[in-house]
């Protein structure tokens, strides 16, 4: 479904944010990508919907190659691809539901896009969404206004609204209060059980990697060094990945 291919990014200072790494998901797998600040978590993620380019190597959804996908044919892929930020990536002084309807941009003639014009049923659709995550109530709020786990279930929202086939969410509890924490990612797996979206989530706490994820692909020092089950993790494994004991 996605596969990676020996991926690998090098920036322009020769740091090797990414190093050769391969794996593949399959339809409705939850993983966590799980490693420290610095790990190379973030530009990998990046690197599948070519928001950063990567360096070298093979990125394919559905046996479709992005990495060699023209910007007119990488448009039509990202639409099968949402992406949740840390930071929401939301534009602040838009409505709620201006933000979500974001989601559509891939699907709308870009003529429309930049008059905000949307069909009823993509509003429609919105409105739904917006109901499902719980904040319905915010539709015509200014983004800006809300808390950050309100933030993020529009940042989910406007994901969803790609219908995607894969959501990557970038840290997506990072900059959260414990309680918003649990229910954000809750949601996420809502939606990986109930739509069979498969997810792909960057975390740095072990104990959520393992209550969350189905599968857990370790990553230091932009190198993937193990990827296995929550049942089979071991201490040693985290320890190798935050180069001191931490506890599962």
């Amino acid at each position: 479904m996605l596969i990676l291919d020996r991926v690998s990014k090098t920036y322009g200072d020769d740091t090797e944010a990414v190093r050769e790494v391969s794996f593949e998901l399959q339809p409705g797998e939850f993983a966590v990508v799980l490693g420290q600040s610095g790990a190379g978590k973030s530009t990998l993620l990046r690197c599948i919907n070519r928001l950063v380019e990567p360096t070298a190597g093979r990125i394919a959804l559905d046996g479709e190659d992005i990495t060699g996908a023209p910007p007119d044919r990488l448009r039509t892929l990202r639409r099968r691809i949402g992406m949740i930020f840390q930071n929401y990536n939301l534009v602040g002084r838009n409505s709620v539901l201006t933000n979500v309807l974001a989601g559509r941009l891939g699907y709308t003639p870009p003529s429309y896009a930049l008059l905000n014009h949307f069909s009823p049923q993509d509003v429609e659709e919105a409105h739904a969404t917006l109901s499902r995550l719980g904040i319905a109530d915010k539709t015509h709020r200014r983004a800006d206004s809300l808390s950050g786990g309100q933030q993020q279930r529009v940042g989910i929202a406007r994901a969803l609204m790609q219908r995607p086939r894969v959501i990557l969410a970038d840290e997506p509890v990072a900059s959260l209060d414990p309680a918003t924490v649990e229910s954000i990612l809750e949601t996420l797996l809502d939606i990986n059980r109930k739509d069979g979206v498969t997810i792909l989530c960057n975390l740095h706490v072990p104990e959520l990697a393992r209550r969350f994820g189905r599968r857990i692909l370790g990553m230091k020092a932009g190198d993937l060094v193990f990827d296995t089950t929550p049942d089979a993790l071991e201490a040693a494994q985290i320890d190798v990945l935050y180069d001191m004991p931490v506890s599962l």
